[in-house]
């Protein structure tokens, strides 16, 4: 007995030396001497699952508790090798069986709860992980795992809170710094999701994974050009990496690369040609190079790969409405909420309306998108007040409530009733109106009022000024002496790479500043006071404005403005 077990000490030593292979040789030497000794048979089969042996291994530590069935580190372990089996409800309660026989061990709550979490019983994980943190505090891995969650639950505030723990506790647990930066992204804290994903790259930089999500956090802060470097970092270190490729795609497109970013989504396409998003993104690189039918076909071959890919149906209806396919365009547009280009993406208990006769029944039309698309969309307001043929409620933003009650005196003209919640990615609320029976969104009514390039004859202003501010703003600029009186916008307030091609600088507005008999009148909202100051000097030219007038905000006092002037130059903004 005493050489066996001086053997089966040799056995264990090896083993946690990591000598896996004279490990098994010594077990299986005292299990030739002795086939019931229930640690050699334990061990050997821990030998098996850390050698891949999953199937094995149960077999293994079957047989140890079948000589003794009240060891709890036995239980343990085969949860474990049932899980690499492939057995995940044996795995959760041979893990069960562990807890059971040893109450005061943390690990097994832990194990219990991974178990848990890997048939998707993420509650009853939980609760698992929360035991095993009360018995151990300090235990970094139980923190961790219960970190993972609450992500899963969408809990990403808590899922912060529990990743923090894990990585205080373990500074250097690089997949606790990396799910903490996912999970700080997820709550919008993106500067620290990006500091913890550069821990990850610090702790790991060999690893592409890493500079690939610290790329992911970079490219959703708009830090397009830092983005663009992690990309980059991560394909150096595996060329093959085909989401690095596609995102780096993206980015590029965004920096006005196009072309660039063509050859990355047809490389990560080479690697992978069922890879739906590459796909549609080489279509959106197409599109911005303005290859329309190439783009076209890309995005009709993500369809059918992917038929509810709503984004390529939004965009494949734009480029139907470019080239005066009104059918089909309308019909794709309707995708916009879906693809995740418009908001508020509200939910109303109340049917859509179908461009059907009232008939006794309350009409509400909601705002979509900026004040400019409502300027867009509210051509279409005196039309549906008179097809409809009953009561109209019309919500639009509260600065333009003034306005629109002006402007549409037959319809009732109200601020948004939207919440905040409905601005947000995934809308939580449906709203039921108390004074409204059919509803529809601005951007619905082209498709029933639009249909042809007929119905889009020249109408007159369908906005209407105040007349006591509209006589105000004449004296103001009759003030100003003879010519013609110029208003001009030249950006919008939403700037970015891709759409500054859509905008001119005032710097080069030069040519026009030169025309003789012109009285130049500023539109441009926001801060351009500077860039106002700066064409003064450089063309000799004066742009009046008036510091009692809020460009951005006093909608009213800016109708009154423009019904004075002779023309407006500006590119698509509120103002033009």
């Amino acid at each position: 007995m005493a050489k066996h077990t001086n053997m089966l000490a040799q056995a264990v030593a090896h083993h946690q030396a990591g000598r896996l292979a004279e490990a098994e040789r010594g077990y299986r030497a005292v299990l030739a001497a002795e086939p019931r000794n229930a640690d050699a048979l334990h061990l050997l089969g821990v030998v098996a699952l850390q050698s891949g042996r999953a199937d094995e291994a149960v077999t293994q530590i079957g047989k140890a508790l079948a000589q003794a069935k009240g060891v709890a580190d036995y239980w343990d372990n085969l949860g474990s090798a049932l899980s690499a089996a492939g057995r995940p409800d044996d795995a959760v309660q041979a893990h069960r069986n562990a807890a059971t026989l040893d109450p005061q061990g943390a690990q097994r709550r832990h194990n219990l709860g991974n178990a848990l979490a890997v048939l998707g019983r993420h509650d009853e994980a939980e609760r698992a992980f929360a035991a095993a943190l009360a018995l151990k505090p300090d235990y970094a891995k139980a923190w961790y795992n219960l970190g993972n969650g609450h992500t899963a639950h969408h809990r990403h505030g808590d899922a912060v809170t529990a990743l923090d723990h894990a990585v205080r506790l373990v500074p250097g647990m690089a997949e606790a710094h990396n799910n903490l930066g996912d999970a700080l992204a997820m709550s919008g804290r993106l500067d620290e999701a990006v500091a913890q994903h550069r821990l990850v790259t610090r702790h790991r930089p060999d690893d592409a994974t890493g500079h690939y999500n610290l790329g992911a956090v970079l490219q959703q802060k708009g830090a397009l050009e830092s983005a663009e470097i992690a990309y980059r970092q991560a394909l150096k270190r595996n060329p093959r990496h085909s989401a690095a490729l596609n995102n780096l795609g993206s980015v590029l497109k965004r920096l006005g690369r196009p072309d660039q970013a063509e050859l990355c989504h047809r490389q990560a396409l080479e690697l992978h040609p069922e890879f739906v998003e590459a796909r549609y993104n080489l279509g959106n690189a197409l599109q911005a190079q303005g290859r329309f039918d190439e783009a076209t076909a890309c995005f009709e071959e993500a369809l059918a790969q992917q038929p509810d890919l709503a984004t390529a149906t939004y965009n494949l209806s734009l480029l139907a409405l470019r080239h005066g396919d009104l059918t089909r365009g309308w019909a794709g547009y309707e995708r916009r909420f879906a693809a995740g280009e418009t908001l508020p993406d509200r939910r109303f208990d109340i049917p859509r309306w179908g461009g059907q006769l009232l008939r006794g029944k309350r009409l509400l039309v909601w705002r979509e998108q900026g004040v400019g698309d409502e300027f867009l969309f509210a051509s279409c307001y005196p039309d549906v007040v008179a097809w409809a043929g009953g009561p109209v409620t019309i919500e639009c933003d509260p600065r333009l409530v003034p306005l629109f009650r002006r402007s549409f005196p037959k319809a009732t003209v109200r601020a948004e009733s939207c919440t905040g919640d409905a601005f947000s990615e995934i809308p939580r609320e449906t709203i039921v109106p108390p004074d409204c029976d059919l509803q529809i969104s601005a951007g619905d009514l082209p498709e029933l009022l639009r249909g042809s390039l007929s119905a889009f004859e020249p109408q007159g202003p369908w906005l209407a000024a105040d007349p006591a501010l509209v006589e105000r703003w004449r004296a103001r600029l009759a003030a100003l002496g003879p010519g013609l009186r110029i208003g001009i916008g030249w950006r919008s307030q939403l700037m970015t790479v891709e759409r500054k091609a859509a905008y001119v600088l005032l710097e080069h507005w030069g040519p026009l500043f030169a025309v003789p008999g012109l009285v130049f009148v500023n539109l441009q909202y926001g801060d351009c006071e500077a860039e106002l100051r700066t064409a003064e000097e450089r063309f000799g030219v004066t742009i009046h404005r008036w510091a009692d007038l809020d460009l951005k905000d006093d909608f009213d006092g800016t109708a009154a403005l423009t019904a004075n002037l002779d023309l407006v130059i500006s590119p698509a903004m509120s103002a033009g």
